[in-house]
């Protein structure tokens, strides 16, 4: 677990550091160092310059970063300088040699993040097949290498925005992500349990003239059959979403602007009326329906020729 990065070089505590060294008349030992600064019990020695201990280890036949540390006393991470040299057999000993490292032994932190339609509830991230799932790590030495996400046993690194409509068939499943840095330091894996609601509400609407419902009719110089109601007829809506639940109703009449729908929609003069329906989940998912209705008045003979229409005529319009 070694990373050269553009200044410096980076191991962890698996890293394993080996010294190798040849003389004529042999090797008797070598060894590592490393300065130690010792705590100063003068209160009133001012910024005076630190002093330092050095520790000394033994080397023997290759150690790792973790167990040199622990032999030299020291629980420091991030840079240090580590001394080395060698002693011959007839006591020559080396000039110390130094090497400067950086000690990662943390993971990245690995976060997720929903784009788009998205809700949490009762522990179940709800998207829609429009949402994208954006991974990203963060490591303060070495630097992240890369994020990995699982999804139904299979490993996949991650290099973009997750789209959750490539899982849309899936419904509900669960997707693992972790990362690693530089010198191969691996995240614990964190779970997201996630459903994808790709279906739209269920919409309803229906006429109604003091309770009688409009009939759907073809009157004399139609072409088509129209629900035909009299004056004052009302429209009412209702919507259903069985996942995430429904959000809101919109509507408009002939063309015109769109608003929400809060109570029934009273038709108070005679025409035809052309109303635009759309019904939007909390996730954005939407059902779009359009409905046509003639409204008219008791004088309109064609009611009266027509015996299919259920009409009270005797009520007051």
């Amino acid at each position: 677990d070694v990373y050269q990065g553009a200044k410096k070089d980076y191991i962890s505590n698996r890293t394993m550091i080996n010294l190798q060294a040849e003389d004529f008349a042999g090797i008797q030992g070598s060894y590592f160092y490393i300065n130690k600064r010792v705590k100063s019990n003068c209160n009133s020695c001012g910024k005076a310059k630190p002093k330092y201990r050095t520790k000394k280890a033994k080397y023997e036949n290759g150690i790792s970063a973790k167990d040199l540390m622990i032999k030299l006393g020291s629980k420091k991470k991030g840079q240090l300088t580590l001394g080395y040299r060698s002693l011959d057999k007839v006591g020559n000993l080396e000039n110390k040699n130094y090497k400067k490292l950086t000690l990662d032994t943390v993971a990245p932190k690995s976060s997720a993040k929903f784009i788009g339609d998205h809700i949490y509830k009762g522990g179940i991230h709800y998207v829609s097949d429009r949402t994208k799932l954006r991974l990203s790590a963060k490591d303060n030495l070495s630097g992240v290498q890369k994020i990995n996400y699982v999804v139904n046993g299979k490993n996949t690194e991650y290099t973009s925005a997750i789209r959750m409509g490539d899982y849309k068939d899936l419904q509900k499943f669960q997707l693992n992500y972790s990362s690693t840095d530089n010198v191969n330091n691996q995240s614990f894996s964190k779970e997201l349990r996630i459903k994808v609601d790709k279906l739209a509400p269920k919409l309803f609407n229906h006429y109604s003239y003091q309770g009688k419902e409009a009939q759907n009719v073809q009157l004399q110089g139609d072409k088509e059959k129209i629900f035909t109601s009299p004056v004052n007829t009302k429209l009412y809506m209702a919507a259903e979403d069985d996942i995430i639940g429904v959000k809101n109703i919109y509507f408009s009449i002939n063309g015109g602007k769109q608003r929400a729908y809060k109570e029934p929609i009273k038709f108070t003069k005679p025409g035809t009326y052309e109303i635009s329906i759309s019904v939007v989940d909390r996730l954005n998912n939407k059902e779009k329906i359009t409905s046509k209705i003639r409204v008219v008045s008791s004088n309109d003979k064609r009611i009266i020729e027509n015996t299919k229409l259920k009409v009270d005529y005797k009520e007051k319009w």
